[in-house]
């Protein structure tokens, strides 16, 4: 036995048991019987002992397919923000140096060219994501790091929720009394 709910009409308010859906103007809408006139059908309504053998949402479902894993979605987060240092050629250079390794050994330890590790140490280039992890692997030392601005962010988000005033700059205006 099928439970009756009292649903509201979305053209007169009034209280309904067994909502018809009609389009107008596009938009379907659940409306009492002396509503239908306004649109058109879209919907007869149902016998009560009668169900329907399509599926009431809009993407079919497989047999043996939960719905609820169907419609769940997981972005991809990239776990892995962290940004170059900004002195990363006087690290690599004095990591280098106190290890006492030259430019050929630290080479072929890590698998980058020669040309590449002197341009890293003059500054003239920026190593690759890659690079940077093998050089901290090699050199023991830190190259990439996470940006502080978003620490301070997040930890503040979590506090207390943002509003207007935090992120608007509020001019104070004062009256001139003559």
């Amino acid at each position: 036995m099928r439970k009756k709910t009292v649903e509201t009409c979305e053209m007169c308010s009034s209280e309904v048991y067994n909502p018809v859906t009609i389009k107008v103007e596009g938009a379907l809408l659940n409306v009492c019987s002396n509503c239908i006139s306004f649109g058109n059908i879209v919907e007869k309504p149902r016998a009560a002992g009668s169900r329907s053998s399509q599926s009431s949402g809009r993407f079919p479902v497989k047999s043996g397919m939960r719905s609820s894993s169907r419609l769940k979605f997981k972005p991809k987060i990239n776990t892995d923000d962290k940004e170059l240092t900004s002195d990363f050629a006087d690290i690599i250079r004095s990591a280098r140096m106190k290890r006492k390794i030259t430019h050929d050994q630290l080479a072929s330890k890590t698998g980058l060219s020669i040309p590449f590790i002197k341009s890293m140490e003059a500054g003239k280039v920026r190593p690759t994501d890659s690079a940077a992890k093998k050089l901290e692997r090699e050199l023991k030392v830190s190259l990439l790091i996470t940006p502080d601005l978003e620490l301070e962010y997040a930890q503040k988000s979590r506090s207390k929720a943002t509003t207007l005033g935090d992120i608007a700059v509020i001019k104070k205006f004062e009256y001139d009394e003559n």
